[in-house]
């Protein structure tokens, strides 16, 4: 489960900007996760859930924002807002797409006292 090694790296980056900031405990992270990021939400939070006992994120609630998938369809030049199930251009019908969105994992803020 590669989703614990994230989580990991997510918890780092929330408590060195706990610390830069002067926050003793983290109250809300939000996360954004692309549609075609790999990711899967629910085992990122059990992994979350495991991992920030005896942190400053011990309290934490993750909030996972999904952005809307945008491709560009490489046979008619054309950008379009995708459909995950059905990633196919709507106006050629062609399926040489590349992702313009979708793909992000970032921590959009962190929220402490």
């Amino acid at each position: 489960m590669h989703e614990a090694g994230i989580a990991q790296s997510i918890l780092t980056i929330a408590e060195n900007a706990a610390r830069e900031n002067g926050l003793t405990s983290i109250r809300k992270i939000t996360l954004e996760i692309g549609q075609f990021s790999g990711v899967d939400a629910g085992a990122l939070g059990f992994a979350f859930g495991v991992l920030k006992r005896g942190t400053v994120l011990e309290r934490a609630e993750f909030e996972y924002l999904t952005p809307q998938l945008w491709l560009y369809c490489s046979h008619c030049e054309t950008e379009y807002l995708g459909d995950a199930e059905d990633p196919r251009c709507p106006t050629c019908e062609g399926s040489a797409f590349r992702i313009l969105r979708g793909r992000e994992l970032l921590v959009k803020s962190i929220v402490g006292e």
